[in-house]
Parts: C-alpha cells; structure tokens; sequence
C-alpha cells in the first residue's frame, strides 16, 4: 500500500485534550485522474465500486458536518480546541473538494446519477438535521467521525485483504483513500473533545451513531449496487457472490464499518490502531510539501 513504509506498529499514548502541539492543518494534496480506471482496485468491480460509492457520498456528508461546526459558537471553546476545529473544517472542505474531482471523473464514464444523488442527499441531510433537538444536532459530527474513522483504520491495517495492494494510479484513487484515511483518524478525538467541552454526554453521540447506521449502511449498498449496475458488473454471479459476501463477512468493509463503531462507543475513546496517533502522524509528512 501507498504508507507501508511509513505505517508500522509503535508505542504511543492518546491525543491529550486540547493538545497545542497536536494542530490540525489541511494538506492541499491534488491528484491525477487521467490514467485512473473505474475498476481501479486491482480490476475488481465490485471492492473498487465499495469505494466509488463511498466517494459520491463524501461531499454531501461533509458540507452538513462543516455547516454544523460553522455554525456552533465557537467563542466559548478553549483556543486550542476551536483551533483544531478550524483545521477539521478545511480539511473536511478540501476531502469535499477532492472528492467532488473524482466523482465528475465518474460521471464522465457514464455514472450520471451521482450529481443528482450528491443534491438528493444533501437536502435529505438538511431536513433532518433541522428536525433534530440542539444537543443532537451539534452530536452529529462526532456521530459521522466514528464511521469514517473506524473505515479509515481498516482501510490502513487490512487494506490488502480487500485487494489495496493490487490498486493501479498510485497518484489517483489510490493515493485519495489513504490520505483521507488518515486525516480522519486526526478528526476523532477533536469531535469527542468538543461534545466534553459544550458538556454533552458522549452518551448524545452514541445515541446518533446508531441512529443514522441503518440509513447509512443502506444509502451505501444502494449507491454500491447502482455503481454495479451502471457497468453491468451486477448481472454476473461471481460478482454478486462477491458483493453479497462483502454485506456479511464481518472482516469485509460493512462489517468492519459497524464493528469499528460499537468497539469506539463500547470503549468510549479514539482508536488508532497498532501505529498510534504518532505513527498516524508520521504517515501523513508525506502529504505535507
């Protein structure tokens, strides 16, 4: 994989609150597209479609979380927090960037409901978003960050179960995936600390989490199953078994997704896996130039 020299287990402790050394920062990465394949992870359709789907829906989850941050009054948090959260909402705007880039790649090969999906999901998003109590609400993106954490680790640790190793373009697909694993494991102990610093019980959190899981899971394999669809991969049996063993395994990435999340609501902290925050941080110097 594209870190395998950098991502390699060490000692660490947890990010302490509010560390002033411990700054988030966009790293303003570009990528190449013109060489990327659609089946990018190793011409698998149905791993590099899990992925495809998991980047048209990036975009509209991440401006919900970024409108939400904006809006909080932010005066009140300690400087060092409130810095780390203007940090969080620039990466999470250049993720949404990026993203975006990839997924009008997509459209141009012929995947043309993504557009009217990222719009469909963002209004969907709002609406509910504006039903939910305060407390809920400002929950939300400490919610969303323990998927995309717990997807992110995985992603970094047992990537080359799923076929990582064989993904073509290392400057494309490849190169998004494990720069925005890793900036979202920054992104979990800021959310935690931010419901402890407007005293919300992480318990709010929780409550969110399981709450948005059964739409979440199924807006995924729905966006999954149009990606095999589009490109007829849907209709061979060997891909259907596959895509159908990928909703079960519990080591394939929906499992994984929903274990990631009850282990860090089960444990109540941030997982950085073997490595720990320092080596998640060593691993990210190469995206910083």
């Amino acid at each position: 994989m594209l870190v395998a020299s950098r991502w390699s287990p060490a000692m660490s402790t947890a990010r302490p609150h509010f560390a002033p050394e411990a700054a988030l920062s966009p790293r303003r990465i570009e990528v190449s597209l013109n060489r990327a394949s659609v089946h990018w992870v190793g011409g698998d359709p149905v791993t590099s479609h899990f992925f495809n789907a998991l980047s048209a829906l990036i975009p509209p989850v991440e401006r919900i979380v970024i409108r939400i941050l904006r809006d909080m009054d932010r005066a009140t948090l300690p400087d060092p927090l409130a810095r780390d959260i203007r940090g969080l909402i620039q990466q999470e705007a250049w993720h949404s960037r990026i993203h975006r880039q990839c997924n009008q790649a997509l459209a141009l090969c012929g995947y043309s409901a993504i557009p009217g999906l990222d719009g469909w999901l963002e209004r969907a998003l709002r609406l509910v978003v504006r039903c939910l109590p305060r407390k809920l609400k400002l929950a939300l993106p400490y919610a969303f960050e323990l998927y995309t954490a717990s997807l992110s680790l995985a992603v970094l640790e047992r990537g080359n179960d799923w076929g990582l190793e064989d993904a073509d373009t290392p400057e494309g697909p490849h190169k998004v995936l494990i720069w925005h694993a890793l900036e979202e494991l920054e992104h979990q102990d800021v959310c935690g600390d931010l419901l402890e610093a407007l005293d919300i019980r992480r318990r709010w959190g929780s409550f969110a989490a399981l709450a948005i899981m059964p739409v979440l899971l199924t807006v995924v394999a729905l966006t999954h199953l149009y990606f095999m669809h589009t490109d007829r991969s849907l209709y061979r049996p060997r891909h259907v078994r596959c895509y159908l063993g990928m909703l079960i395994r519990q080591r394939g990435p929906y499992g994984t997704l929903v274990g990631g999340v009850l282990r860090r609501l089960w444990r109540g902290e941030a997982d950085y896996g073997n490595t720990g925050r320092a080596g998640v941080l060593r691993a990210l110097t190469q995206f910083t130039g």
